[in-house]
This record gives C-alpha cells, structure tokens and sequence, in this order.
C-alpha cells in the first residue's frame, strides 16, 4: 500500500510539472526531462550534504 502512495505522489508530481512546463517540454523535450530529473535528486543531494554530487548533476542537466 505505501508503494501506492508513492507511486501516487510521483506521478502527480510529474503531471503538474509537465502541465506548468508544456511550453519548455515544446522547445526542448531532452533537456526538460533532464531538468524533472535533476531537480528533486539535486534538493536531496544539497539537503544531505554531496554538494560535489549535486555539482556534476548541474553540469550534466546544462551541457548540450
């Protein structure tokens, strides 16, 4: 049942990012999917302390 809720929890997630950020997805699908990627993993990198972790995935998220 918890594996419900957090599947739950993920996909509104992502259904409201994606309906806010339709226009972004539009211009650039593969770098917005780096963006829904990286920025809750960058929050709990920085929340936890790997700051040279959340630093690669920054750079990763803006390469082109």
């Amino acid at each position: 049942m918890t594996t419900f809720f957090v599947v739950l929890a993920i996909s509104v997630y992502m259904a409201i990012f994606i309906f806010g950020y339709r226009e972004d997805y539009k211009r650039n699908p593969k770098e917005f999917f780096r963006t829904l990627v990286a920025m809750p993993v960058g929050m709990f990198l920085s929340y936890f302390g790997f700051k040279k972790l959340e630093a690669k995935l920054k750079k990763w998220t803006e390469e082109k």
